[in-house]
C-alpha cells in the first residue's frame, strides 16, 4: 500500500482508499459520494484527537503533501524534458 493509499485508508476506510487507487485515477461519482459521506466520519474523528494526536496527524500530512508536491514537480520536468506535450498538439507546457 502506497502512503497516498494509507492516508487515504485513514481517512475514508479502505473501501475509499481502493475506489480512489482505480486504474485511471479517476474520480467516479462513487468516490464523490464516498468521500462525503467520509467527510462528516472524518470531521467527527478529528474533533476527538487531543492536542497532541492533532499535532502529530498534522506533522504526517503535511510530510506526505511536500512528497506529493515533490513526486508532481518530478513528473512535471520529465513531461517537460520529453516535450510531452506536443502529443496533444500543444506548443509548449504552458499552454
Amino acid at each position: 500500500m502506497t502512503a497516498t493509499n494509507r492516508t487515504l485508508s485513514s481517512t475514508t476506510g479502505a473501501d475509499g482508499a481502493a475506489r480512489a487507487a482505480g486504474a485511471d485515477g479517476a474520480a467516479s461519482a462513487d468516490l464523490i459520494a464516498a468521500a462525503g459521506a467520509a467527510g462528516a466520519d472524518l470531521i467527527s474523528a478529528v474533533a476527538a484527537r487531543s492536542d497532541a494526536e492533532l499535532r502529530g496527524r498534522l506533522d504526517e500530512l503535511f510530510r506526505l503533501k511536500a512528497a506529493v508536491d515533490g513526486e508532481i514537480v518530478v513528473h512535471l520536468g520529465e513531461v517537460e524534458r520529453r516535450e510531452a506535450f506536443e502529443l496533444e498538439g500543444a506548443t509548449s507546457g504552458e499552454s
